[in-house]
């Protein structure tokens, strides 16, 4: 084996997932110049170039393509590796670094975040609260959280919450004006709170009689965090569409109505994901352990 052909693979590795030579130098605490110079060098041993440069992104070319594909698992093996081997002798460490959305992070991680960081002080934890389903591969995520049928198909996913039950709802001062709605259908007949994610507009799911559906609604509001919907609703611009955990205080102070009550089917919870190719390494794996299905507050 030519040993010498190693060298620069984790350097290679870090420019393609960043697609950034600059970005892949801050990540490995190096200079960009240290970067450029080992690219060029692992070039001139593999004798093809492996990125296309311009002044507005770095690409792979067709041979850094086979590369990624064929050494990206294997360098993740080995780091499992390595990393399996020092947690033998004590506990998991590095930086982990978790993509979620903001419901998530307040009501999943939130209360038991200081818990988690004195079991495991080793581990440098990096959550990044984001609400429009980010590629957590292509940003360089270990994992990312989000409701089970979200979850991108061709990744593996393990539940960390029971399944989350939704609700629509509204203001007492709205279904004075407009009345509630008595199936779905209405809902075109309704002023409603949408939401925006990273390809559109959320549709709202539904159950009719003998099946599930998702429909499209229209309001005054659109919004891309649940307190902005949940203010939305309180306030009587509209109906909103929203996890029962969001609307229950609300409920109970009679600030807000359900509507539709039995349409709206649950969600399947909160899952954790991962590349399907990827080694649980000990790090991810005790947060798994640690977050997994405990009751929530």
């Amino acid at each position: 084996m030519r040993k010498d052909l190693l060298d620069g693979l984790t350097t290679f590795l870090a420019v393609a997932e960043h697609r950034s030579f600059t970005a892949a130098a801050a990540d490995l605490a190096v200079s960009p110049q240290a970067v450029s110079l080992t690219i060029k060098g692992l070039e001139a041993r593999v004798g093809a170039p492996l990125f296309t440069r311009t002044t507005r992104a770095v690409r792979l070319t067709e041979a850094g393509r086979q590369l990624f594909d064929g050494a990206d698992p294997s360098v993740a093996a080995i780091a499992a590796a390595l990393d399996n081997a020092s947690s033998l002798g004590g506990e998991p460490t590095g930086l982990l670094r978790i993509n979620l959305p903001q419901p998530a992070a307040e009501y999943l991680i939130q209360p038991r975040l200081g818990a988690f960081c004195s079991r495991y002080p080793k581990i440098k934890l990096e959550l990044f609260v984001d609400n429009l389903l980010t590629d957590t591969v292509d940003h360089g995520f270990d994992a990312g959280i989000r409701l089970g049928e979200k979850v991108p198909a061709d990744m593996v996913s393990t539940p960390l919450t029971h399944s989350e039950p939704f609700s629509i709802v509204g203001a007492p001062i709205y279904f004075s004006r407009r009345g509630h709605p008595t199936r779905p259908e209405d809902l075109a007949n309704h002023a409603c709170i949408n939401f925006r994610m990273t390809r559109g507009l959320y549709r709202w799911e539904v159950q009719n009689i003998d099946q599930n559906s998702s429909i499209a609604v229209d309001g005054p509001l659109i919004v891309n965090t649940a307190a902005l919907a949940l203010a939305g609703a309180a306030a009587g611009i509209g109906l909103a569409y929203l996890m029962d955990r969001h609307v229950r205080p609300l409920l109970e102070e009679a600030r807000l109505e359900r509507t539709l009550e039995g349409t709206c089917p649950p969600s399947p919870g909160f899952c954790i994901y991962y590349p399907a190719r990827s080694q649980v390494l000990p790090k991810l794996r005790a947060f798994i352990d640690f977050f997994h299905r405990r009751p929530l507050p």
